[in-house]
């Protein structure tokens, strides 16, 4: 029988830091880590952030990876291909491809909770 593969938020440590030269700190749950995936696997990270008021992860280029942010709650200032801007809120999903720049804001009075999921080219 194969073991099941769940890993559960609240059993998982929680650093928080400056995230790609962003303002402030966020809370970082670093929920699978490519030291834990099987050989082969696309994945190579995927955390739930917790962005506080006021603070941001700062814009950064990824290359040879993609990553997507899935909104988990709140809402904020996602900055993308070709440097737009635009609103993202809960349920809202952005992906940055290979290549490309990509960074968050929380501009509200409440907490921003997102997902990270970094999956290699």
């Amino acid at each position: 029988m194969s073991e099941q593969h769940v890993f559960l938020y609240d059993t998982l440590p929680v650093e928080h830091g400056q995230m790609r030269g962003g303002k402030g700190e966020v809370a970082i749950c670093r929920m699978l880590t490519a030291d834990a995936l099987p050989p082969g696997s696309p994945f190579k990270m995927t955390s739930v952030n917790v962005i506080p008021p006021g603070a941001s992860i700062g814009p950064h280029i990824h290359e040879g990876e993609a990553e997507i942010y899935l909104i988990i709650s709140g809402s904020g200032i996602y900055s993308g291909k070709d440097g737009k801007s635009v609103r993202v809120k809960t349920g809202d999903l952005t992906i940055c491809y290979s290549g490309e720049s990509h960074g968050i804001e929380n501009d509200t009075q409440e907490p921003l909770r997102m997902a990270g999921i970094i999956a290699a080219k």
